[in-house]
């Protein structure tokens, strides 16, 4: 257990004992429709496989089968399988309007002044389903959050698959984003920003016009157009505390 003096720290209270809990874990950076490009072409992109895996994650322990009727009313959403998991619910429709609610089975405790922002995780694709995002003051809630999904397509049977992380969070700050202010320029007046531009829009044309393929790393590495690193430290990967306690 952390305390309030401790500047990060995310704590867990279970409502089920250790060997009925769904696993919290860092999110994984693989997703079927990625798999399923030539030669798994979507992993080579590092903006999302880097999202894939910022933050933790809750996988499903088995399918969960939906089908909404198209009303309203919370009956018009018929969970067919999976609803409990390990013992606990996992799955509801209690919501309404074709809503299928995911249970963290869980109250969170963050570091004072941050929330957690709680969504389906990044680039996960489930026909049929759209993720819905909410945002809880984690720092002193006392109830278990959940993770909503809208059904989009009336009397069609959606599948969450077994191992999908429809549970996905990370913290943030309740007033940081407040601090940033935004500011416009033309690309001419940073000299540095628009000499590497340029290159790499010429670099890119000229490979291009070969029949070569344009994925130069040149991102993936780090490195800008010339070569040389920039002065910000490149990550690519993202490496999230675990308690094996879970």
């Amino acid at each position: 257990m952390n305390t309030e003096t401790d500047n990060y720290f995310l704590d867990f209270y279970h409502l089920a004992p250790e060997e009925n809990r769904l696993k919290i874990e860092q999110a994984p950076v693989t997703r079927k429709w990625m798999d399923d490009t030539s030669m798994g072409y979507a992993y080579r992109c590092l903006p999302m496989t880097y999202a894939n895996r910022h933050g933790w994650c809750v996988r499903l322990e088995q399918d969960v089968e939906v089908v909404w009727g198209g009303e309203g009313n919370s009956e018009s959403t018929t969970i067919i399988c999976g609803r409990d998991q390990k013992g606990f619910r996992m799955a509801d429709n209690g919501t309404g309007n074709g809503i299928v609610t995911f249970h963290l089975n869980a109250v969170p405790r963050t570091s004072p002044d941050f929330n957690l922002w709680i969504m389906g995780a990044p680039n996960l694709v489930i026909p049929g389903a759209s993720p819905l995002s909410g945002v809880v003051e984690s720092d002193w809630m006392f109830s278990s959050p959940t993770s909503n999904w809208k059904i989009t397509e009336p009397n069609k049977l959606v599948v969450f698959k077994k191992g999908d992380p429809v549970i996905f969070f990370i913290p943030i700050h309740k007033t940081e984003l407040e601090k940033f202010k935004i500011t416009h320029h033309e690309l001419s007046e940073n000299e540095e920003m628009h000499k590497h531009f340029v290159e790499h829009a010429a670099w890119r044309h000229e490979t291009e016009s070969k029949g070569e393929s344009v994925f130069g790393k040149m991102y993936l590495r780090g490195v800008n157009p010339d070569g040389n690193k920039p002065k910000s430290e490149h990550l690519h990967k993202t490496r999230l505390h675990l308690d094996k306690e879970n």
